[in-house]
Formats: structure tokens, sequence, C-alpha cells
């Protein structure tokens, strides 16, 4: 019999009571992967663009992999990415485009908080064991290995 693969997915745009209807994507996959026999559990936090949320995140991300055994971890988003720093794990990254892309203006321009999440997003990939972009478009924002 074959053991059952854990997957911890992080992100930080799981639905809440607050914002129910965040990104229903996520969610499908979650009960699909469940329903395929892999065994999820969601780690969400809100990094609210606040450094806070993210070490408070990273405290409680490391309580979890304490408690818990994992075969690897699925981040969703590049921000999302952050908090598993150290690894100890096999990473998976899917980039969705603002991430990968950089945050912009509405005249197109990126903001310095989207130049410095590309510039993250850009060094994280180079760590990561595997790299989804959600559009062959945005494939060409990964940096190669």
């Amino acid at each position: 019999m074959v053991d059952q693969i854990r997957v911890l997915m992080i992100t930080s745009e799981w639905p809440t009571p607050e914002y129910p209807h965040y990104v229903p994507f996520l969610v499908r996959q979650v009960e699909f992967l469940r329903r395929a026999g892999v065994a999820v559990d969601v780690f969400s936090f809100r990094g609210a663009k606040k450094p806070i949320n993210y070490l408070k995140a990273w405290k409680r991300l490391r309580r979890q992999l304490k408690n818990k055994d994992y075969d690897l971890i699925h981040a969703q988003f590049g921000q999302s990415a952050l908090l598993p720093w150290p690894k100890r794990l096999p990473l998976v990254i899917t980039f969705h485009g603002c991430d990968i892309q950089g945050v912009k203006r509405s005249d197109g321009c990126p903001t310095l908080a989207g130049r410095v999440l590309q510039l993250l997003c850009k060094l994280i990939a180079l760590k990561a064991d595997a790299v989804i972009a959600v559009s062959e478009r945005l494939r060409r924002f990964v940096p190669a290995a």
C-alpha cells in the first residue's frame, strides 16, 4: 500500500469570514487534491503588506512544521513562499501574476513595493524545487536556474 502524500499549502489568499469569496480556485484545487487522495493542510495568513504579519505567520508556521509531518510545501503566490525559509522540505511555488510581475500602479508603472516583491519572488524561485506559472506569458518572468 502506498502512503498518502502530505502537502502543506501556504497562501495569503484563503477565504475567511471577512473575505468569503477570495480566490475560489484555491479552494477548488484543495478539494480536488483531497479527492485524488492527497492529504492537504492549508496554512493561511494575511500579509497585508505588513512585515510584522509575515514574521508572525513565519513563527506560527514553524510551530506547525514542528508538530506535523509533511512531504512538501506548496506556496500559492510568491509572497507565501517567503515563510518556509530556511527551507527544510521540498518547495513548489505557484506564481499567479502580480507576485512575479510586481504590483503596478494604475498607469502601469511598478510601485516600489511591487519591485521589492518581484525581486524577492525571483530570488526565491531560484531556490525552489519546482515553479508553476499559471500562464505561458508568466514564464518569461521566472528566472532560469
